[in-house]
């Protein structure tokens, strides 16, 4: 008879393999936060056209506290 305790360690290096590998592609996927000077920048459109965006809804901020924060299109 196989020892319970081989098997058990077999089954929870199995899971931890899977939990690392979703965990990284997690990390993968987040996108990248900017405040609104970088996100301008980074776009380079003026604040006129940023507002524009977020008043037709093509732009949704992320609030996080009290500051607002853009996720940089892929």
């Amino acid at each position: 008879m196989e020892n319970p305790f081989a098997a058990i360690e077999k089954q929870l290096a199995t899971i931890n393999s899977k939990l690392d590998q979703v965990l990284q592609e997690g990390k993968d996927a987040q996108p990248e936060l900017l405040t609104r000077k970088e996100y301008l920048k980074k776009r380079g459109i003026s604040d006129t056209s940023l507002w524009r965006e977020e008043k037709d809804g093509l732009i949704a901020p992320v609030f996080i506290g009290r500051k607002k924060y853009y996720k940089f299109p892929n």
